[in-house]
């Protein structure tokens, strides 16, 4: 296949999409408007020109409304990566073209969470018609209700993908570490594991993670490292 030849001026920093070779998959296919990506995070700024025609609703559960909004800035890099608008003329190229964005808002504006919060946001999520779920984020203390949760969703036919961690550590995180889910790490433009992820068992793929472009709050673009970017 030759690569997909995009206009999204920011495309030629975008490394890790040609060492993943995406740009050839989308000769095959550039996904389907129908697949919800559920992005359980920090939330998503929905007014970003990169993102805005890709939102459906979500939740903050953080806060206990329905808006999703961003107030930290991780969930929109996270959100850029997996579905920006590509070949749009603007910003880059998410990995995949057609697919939406569910914001679920179950982390502060600190970066901080609880696992309850989790819980209701994978539900939601679910619930809500999404067949993927992305989970950068995670914690080292094992909860069986957690694994149950992500349990549920494996039994509704969902992808779950969660990041293996950034503390160069074999212990493992969750909920990368429960069955059913892809713990991913990262790696550099070398093919070699960044030397902050974690990795042992529980990590089922490794990805790109180092200087990763991908949009940001207030309208704008910037790099980020780690398996969350994975």
């Amino acid at each position: 296949q030759q690569a997909v030849q995009v206009n999204d001026p920011s495309f030629m920093r975008q490394w890790a999409i040609p060492r993943i070779e995406a740009d050839k998959a989308w000769n095959i296919n550039s996904a389907n408007s129908d697949v919800i990506v559920a992005v359980i995070d920090t939330g998503i700024d929905i007014a970003h020109p990169d993102l805005k025609n890709k939102i459906v609703q979500g939740i903050d559960i953080v806060n206990g409304n329905s808006n999703g909004l961003d107030d930290n800035g991780h969930g929109t890099h996270v959100a850029g990566i997996i579905a920006a608008e590509s070949n749009n003329s603007i910003g880059i190229a998410g990995i995949s073209w057609k697919s939406k964005l569910m914001p679920v808002k179950v982390i502060t504006s600190t970066g901080e969470g609880a696992y309850s919060d989790l819980i209701e946001g994978i539900i939601y999520a679910v619930d809500h018609g999404a067949r993927v779920l992305n989970l950068s984020l995670g914690g080292y203390s094992y909860s069986q209700i957690l694994g149950d949760a992500i349990q549920y969703a494996h039994s509704n036919r969902a992808v779950i993908v969660a990041a293996g961690g950034n503390e160069n550590t074999s212990e493992p995180l969750y909920p990368a570490a429960y069955p059913n889910v892809i713990g991913v790490s990262a790696t550099d433009s070398s093919d070699l594991r960044w030397s902050s992820s974690n990795f042992g068992s529980y990590i089922k793929l490794s990805a790109p993670g180092v200087g990763v472009l991908s949009t940001q709050n207030d309208n704008g673009y910037g790099e980020a490292t780690g398996s969350s970017v994975a």
